[in-house]
């Protein structure tokens, strides 16, 4: 991240005034998000912190995830990555740091949590070979449906019969849901 300096104040707000010469190091929700109308770098990606600006990403990763970026604004989310916050009050004022955590080779898969937000995670598995897009988590409201059932036997149904509709349901959705995930994968080969 780089131009910290130019955003005191808002460090400031953020994590109050330390006492002199004590540092103060904390974890941080950070959202990326792309200013296409900014006058130095049409691809510039402003840091922000509680709604505020900290600094931007350095030029040249504000390039190399500026398209990833530009993807998740128009699915009509943001981006979230995890930070921390150091900061010193010195004699001269408050000093700052920013430290995000982008992996490298982050790809925009096309799902987004809580239909706002989406992590900033590595890309894995097959999907992440050669440049290719991993596919987005289809079955995830297939998996909760199964565990909301499993729940359910727990809550109304007495014991060791509760246990045995809980694994039978669990393992009867595992496979389905198994063999489903492999019948889209060939067929996306």
């Amino acid at each position: 991240m780089v131009g910290e300096r130019f955003f005191r104040a808002a460090m400031e707000r953020i994590v109050g005034t330390p006492p002199l010469n004590m540092g103060v190091i904390q974890p941080a929700a950070v959202i990326l998000k792309r200013e296409p109308q900014n006058p130095a770098d049409p691809l510039a990606v402003a840091v922000i912190i509680q709604d505020e600006v900290v600094g931007y990403l350095s030029a040249g990763d504000a390039a190399h995830f500026a398209p990833e970026l530009d993807r998740v604004e128009a699915a009509g989310a943001v981006t979230l990555v995890q930070g921390s916050l150091w900061c010193k009050s010195t004699d001269e004022g408050l000093m700052s740091n920013v430290r995000i955590k982008i992996p490298r080779d982050w790809v925009f898969d096309g799902f987004i949590d809580d239909a706002e937000y989406v992590q900033a995670t590595p890309a894995r598995g097959a999907g992440s070979r050669a440049g290719q897009r991993p596919q987005p988590r289809r079955y995830r409201g297939a998996w909760i449906v199964v565990m909301v059932v499993v729940a359910l036997w727990f809550v109304f149904v007495p014991f060791p019969t509760n246990l045995i509709l809980a694994l039978v349901t669990f393992s009867i959705g595992a496979f389905i849901l198994g063999i489903s995930k492999l019948r889209d994968q060939k067929r996306s080969e």
